[in-house]
């Protein structure tokens, strides 16, 4: 009773006092021009790495990064959707729970990416991995272990974040993102053009994480530095891990595994391509995801205060977002080849095809994130344990698609699996009474068209 007064009154101080839909649109805004910005030094970032550093590190750096994405995925314990929904989260207690939770998370995730390490240090040592295979390479193991010093740095980040995403005020926040996406860019480019070789990414992202965390406290100020554990907090946020876990643990396979089975069938290099038409797809996709994050912390305050509403603010989102979502990837699929070989020397030039293949995730995982920001919002929890069914056929189809079939049918599988369990969130939605079948088989037919003319024009 008394964690709920507290809370009530810290969340009465939070500067959340002018309408919803005025911070909506001024958090569209920041984080439209933030990404907008973002996208440019990324891509600035990473033509200059290109023309210092061969294809065969971003293979070996692919791995990596796929390794502690899955392994972060794995360990969602659901920390940002309990601050962001729970009325209980303005609390101190809370507070330091979460951040404790949060510190707790990447401390495993640090220790999981040692074991997985020494893992591949004992394969290769036995030579149980295929040969001329990015899992060949003798530095992966040493990769592995050092490059996930960023990965624990990144749990101490101040939990501060998290609440002024909770008010619906994401300003501040896309200003830390820039920066410490300048900070992190400027560092990988200047030990590159020192020392062109692997450290420059491994050694450029452990410093730039580091100065990223101290960056968080001066813009986002902890209350207090101290970590603590309340019993009533820790609960709410055992209660979101309970019901993710299951759906993280086979959804982190389902999305990355076809990713680390595709180094299996290609070369280093292959991959070091795949991984680059990759990161400029999901440069467009975190982008369209930065502004699902602003939707699903107005939906969370509408079911909150107003659920009655939540069908028909939803939909509204929707007319205008889809077709800037269709039009998006239209221009992606049919200009991307065009894009590449101006961005990009003789080196990378096969990365044309693969990234007007790759586009088709904007769309399917977009469209599939969509349905289940609602349902989430709905405080729907046990709803992600129903995916595990969904990850586990993806997994099996995408392996046999990558075994048996050329390598642009295996990139069309890995794009479009996302569309293939969407069945799930709209079986859910349905029972909610938060759908409205004749716009969702209208759009489904409009991008299966989109999709199907762009196989065509490549």
């Amino acid at each position: 009773m008394q964690a709920n007064v507290q809370a009530k009154r810290i969340d009465m101080d939070m500067p959340a006092t002018s309408s919803l839909k005025s911070r909506v649109w001024l958090s569209l805004s920041a984080l439209a021009s933030g990404h907008g910005i973002g996208s440019i030094i990324r891509l600035a970032g990473n033509l200059i790495t290109t023309r210092l550093l061969v294809p065969e590190l971003f293979g070996i750096m692919a791995v990596f990064t796929v390794i502690s994405t899955v392994l972060e995925l794995l360990s969602d314990v659901g920390i940002r959707q309990s601050v962001i929904r729970s009325a209980n989260a303005g609390s101190e207690n809370f507070r330091k729970t979460a951040w404790t939770f949060q510190i707790g998370r990447s401390a495993f995730l640090f220790f999981f990416c040692q074991v997985i390490a020494g893992l591949f240090w004992a394969l290769q040592t036995l030579d149980f991995v295929p040969a001329d295979t990015v899992y060949s390479e003798p530095v992966l193991p040493l990769v592995i272990s050092v490059g996930s010093l960023a990965v624990l740095l990144r749990g101490f980040q101040s939990i501060e974040i998290l609440y002024a995403e909770r008010s619906v005020r994401f300003g501040r926040t896309v200003a830390f993102s820039l920066v410490s996406q300048i900070v992190a860019t400027g560092c990988v480019v200047i030990w590159a053009l020192n020392d062109p070789s692997i450290r420059a990414l491994v050694g450029g992202g452990i410093l730039g994480g580091l100065i990223s965390v101290i960056l968080s406290h001066i813009l986002f100020p902890l209350k207090s530095l101290s970590v603590g554990w309340d019993r009533e907090a820790g609960k709410e946020l055992r209660h979101m891990a309970r019901w993710l876990v299951v759906s993280s643990v086979f959804g982190a396979i389902a999305r990355y595994g076809d990713t680390l089975l595709l180094g299996i069938f290609v070369n280093t290099a292959g991959l070091g391509y795949f991984s680059i038409a990759n990161m400029m797809v999901m440069t467009l996709v975190v982008g369209f995801s930065q502004i699902q994050s602003v939707w699903f912390a107005a939906l969370s305050e509408i079911a909150r205060t107003s659920s009655h509403r939540l069908k028909e603010v939803y939909y509204r989102i929707r007319l205008v977002q889809d077709p800037i979502l269709v039009a998006g990837y239209l221009f992606v699929a049919t200009q991307g080849e065009r894009i590449v070989e101006f961005l990009y020397d003789d080196r990378y030039i096969q990365i044309g095809t693969m990234f007007q293949i790759l586009a088709i995730a904007i769309l399917a995982q977009l469209y599939e994130l969509q349905a289940r920001m609602l349902i989430v919002a709905q405080k729907q929890d046990q709803f992600w344990k129903k995916t595990a069914t969904e990850a586990v056929v993806t997994l099996t189809v995408n392996l046999f698609v990558l075994a048996t079939m050329p390598i642009e049918f295996a990139l069309v599988a890995i794009a479009v699996k996302p569309l293939w369990g969407l069945w799930l969130p709209f079986r859910e939605l349905g029972r909610l009474g938060l759908i409205r079948p004749v716009y969702e088989l209208a759009y489904f037919l409009v991008i299966a068209g989109a999709i199907g003319f762009t196989l065509w024009v490549i």
